[in-house]
């Protein structure tokens, strides 16, 4: 009885679950962190893209096996999902603020970015799907669903930083 009153006592945290990409994001980010800050502006973090797998694929036991590869790109896509999804949150906030103050009756621009990101959800997923499927039955669309999860998030990132560089 008293281990099952002591299940309910631990903290929320300790019940979260941790995936393998999480583990992988965190042990190899330091390079593409260093990386990014140092990138001379926002926009210009191409350089930074597919360090964090590579540093993962060359630390990591299994990092040359196909599975291990493609939890390495998992890690990556983690990564830039992270910085997108606090772009986004950035770039919506500064368009509400602007069609607040730009006469908001005719300013849309945060809501039509939430629709665009939306859309753009769709399109990489679908993208996703049919770059998965491309090698058939191999193991090789592992690495393909992966990669192109991973690329279209930077890509997209590359285009929320741009809106707010204007």
């Amino acid at each position: 009885m008293r281990l099952w009153l002591a299940f309910f006592l631990l903290p929320l945290p300790a019940l979260a679950e941790t995936t393998p990409q999480d583990v992988l994001t965190a042990r190899y980010r330091a390079q593409t962190d260093a990386c990014t800050q140092s990138a001379e502006r926002p926009s210009r973090i191409e350089p930074c893209y597919d360090l964090l797998t590579a540093a993962c694929m060359a630390g990591e036991a299994d990092g040359q096996t196909t599975q291990g590869m493609a939890l390495c790109i998992q890690a990556e896509h983690r990564y830039w999902d992270e910085a997108l999804n606090r772009e986004y949150q950035a770039a919506r906030a500064e368009l509400a603020r602007s069609d607040a103050a730009d006469r908001p009756e005719y300013a849309h621009r945060a809501d039509n970015l939430r629709d665009a990101q939306r859309a753009w959800i769709a399109f990489r997923d679908a993208q996703c799907a049919l770059d998965y499927s491309l090698p058939g039955g191999g193991s090789m669309r592992l690495l393909n669903g992966a990669s192109c999860q991973a690329r279209r998030t930077f890509d997209r990132l590359r285009d929320l930083i741009a809106l707010r560089d204007r």
